[in-house]
Order: structure tokens, then sequence, then C-alpha cells
């Protein structure tokens, strides 16, 4: 188990029961939930408080959690927990860049001088 905070805790048990429930043939949970969950996980700083990446920290945790389920379904898991991973990555990437929005001027540098003279 990873030192993360109650909250990233409280979010990574609730990614590790929508995989479980996924493998059990339930995708609608997933798709419905995963993008809320992973923007609470991002928020939560899971990121600098985890030593795994996401998709490690879910497979071993669902390995734990419903190891019935997974016996002889590593790849469907390792699917499912890679594009969760993805998501979780494209969250971070957006919330950690500004994009350029359309119709604006990219910002101008300030004039030195103006700010030094009396």
């Amino acid at each position: 188990m990873s030192d993360t905070n109650s909250q990233c805790e409280a979010v990574l048990d609730s990614l590790t029961e929508l995989c479980c429930a996924s493998l059990q043939g339930d995708y609608s949970e997933l798709e419905e939930r995963s993008d809320k969950l992973l923007k609470s996980l991002v928020m939560s700083g899971f990121a600098r408080t985890s030593e795994k990446t996401l998709q490690t920290e879910l497979q071993e945790r669902v390995l734990d959690c419903c190891e019935d389920n997974v016996l002889h379904r590593g790849s469907e898991l390792s699917g499912i927990t890679k594009r969760l991973q993805h998501k979780y990555d494209e969250i971070v990437r957006w919330g950690t860049n500004f994009p350029h929005e359309e119709g604006m001027e990219p910002a101008k540098p300030a004039n030195i001088s103006s700010a030094t003279n009396d």
C-alpha cells in the first residue's frame, strides 16, 4: 500500500471497486464515475504522495480485493487500468497547462523600464 492521504485512499478504493465491477462485466459505472474520481485524485495530490503509478497501484489493489475475478483476466485488468492511467495523465496534463484560447493574443513581455522609472 502506498503512503497516500485519506482522501486519496478513499478515491483509490472507489476506483478499485469500479475495476472489480468492470471485470464482472459492468463497464457502465466505470465510464460514468471514473472522470470525477480521477480529477479528485489529481486534486488530492496523488502524484506527489505515491511512489507508484496509478496503473500499478490499481492493479495491486484489484488483485488483493477481487482475486477470484482476476485469476485468468490479467490482460483485461491491464487494459482497464491502462485506460484509467491514460485518463489520469490527460487530467494532470490539462491541469498543469494553460491552453491558448482561440482569439486571444499571447501575453506580451512587461516593459521593464516603466517599472524602474521614478
